[in-house]
């Protein structure tokens, strides 16, 4: 007796050793596989142990069921103790493999939890989301099979546990598709900078409208108004989406992205109808066109007075790189 509680004693010990390295290893690799995109677009899949910020309550759905559905199948042939251990340890294994193995292959896989992109949920981008959920039930599936191997389960209960286990999976996956929360993840200062160019090329259009009317620009009371004016002059212009979709014109390309009802720039009405004249008269930092979104390092990107008079300068020092 002293002997086998001695062994179930250094199980344990062993048990809690892995428990312990698996959950420093993974804290360390947590914020590892969006390095590479830190200043571009960063896009991570939502799965049951990696949510977006609006949902960071699935995981511990995803556990919780998970055991209890495990104890109620298992519960003949191991303690709730016992159980309890290697459910730790498997959950510990699998988000340790979680980031990993996108830190060596791939950084634009499952992350810690961000802000979701929510324009991108029914986009080409949703085959990320299901590619990484694929990997990810696979991964879960061999775990479990590890620990009916260990419990020595005959054939019924190992298919009760693991046609339980995909249940579970795929019902933490639903409240994602629901709230159009597939991906998640941030913006660097190269989409910031994506926006600049954004407003660069509106600046570009409002300019060949002022050409084509006497130097007036257009008669605008909103942002729509004013991009149905120039958009006769946009026609090839490059765009600063994420691949996979082309955002319209009116729009911050990150704005597109994040939101299920994009907002538009925000055009100072008082512009309208003005001469380049009348407009260089105004104050420098007088805003014509405004990005809504405050995410940015310098917040809300904005066309100045000041900076649409540098663009012309650019433009008109650089006719080749007026273009698309």
């Amino acid at each position: 007796m002293e002997r086998r509680g001695g062994q179930r004693w250094v199980g344990s010990r062993r048990v809690v050793h892995l428990a312990t390295v698996s959950f420093s290893v993974t804290l360390i690799l947590l914020a590892s596989p969006g390095i590479a995109h830190a200043h571009a677009w960063a896009f991570f899949a939502s799965t049951p142990v990696t949510p977006p910020v609006n949902l960071v309550w699935i995981p511990i759905v995803f556990i919780v069921g998970s055991i209890a559905l495990d104890w109620r199948i298992l519960r003949q042939h191991t303690s709730f103790a016992s159980l309890i251990w290697r459910e730790i340890t498997l959950f510990l294994v699998l988000m340790l493999i979680v980031f990993l193995v996108p830190f060596f292959l791939d950084p634009g896989g499952p992350a810690f939890p961000m802000k979701p992109y929510y324009g991108l949920a029914w986009t080409p981008w949703i085959l990320w989301f299901l590619f990484w959920n694929c990997v990810l039930l696979v991964l879960f599936l061999l775990l479990k099979r590890r620990l009916a191997s260990g419990l020595k389960l005959g054939a019924k209960p190992k298919s009760q546990l693991l046609k339980g286990s995909i249940v579970v999976y795929l019902a933490c996956l639903i409240p994602y598709l629901a709230a159009s929360s597939t991906l998640h993840g941030w913006a660097g200062g190269y989409v910031e900078g994506a926006c600049y160019g954004k407003l660069r090329d509106l600046t570009w259009g409002l300019l060949k409208y002022a050409e084509a009317h006497e130097g007036h620009l257009p008669q605008a009371d909103s942002t729509m108004d004013l991009v149905n004016a120039i958009e006769p002059y946009l026609e090839g212009k490059r765009t600063h989406t994420p691949p996979g979709f082309r955002d319209p014109p009116w729009c911050c390309p990150l704005e597109y992205a994040r939101s299920q009802h994009p907002r538009s720039y925000e055009w100072d009405a008082s512009f309208s109808e003005l001469t380049l004249d009348e407009v260089a008269q105004r104050k420098p930092y007088e805003a014509i066109l405004r990005c809504p979104l405050s995410e940015f390092v310098h917040k809300n990107p904005t066309l100045t007075v000041e900076l649409f008079f540098k663009y012309k300068e650019w433009y008109e020092k650089s006719p080749a790189d007026s273009g698309g």
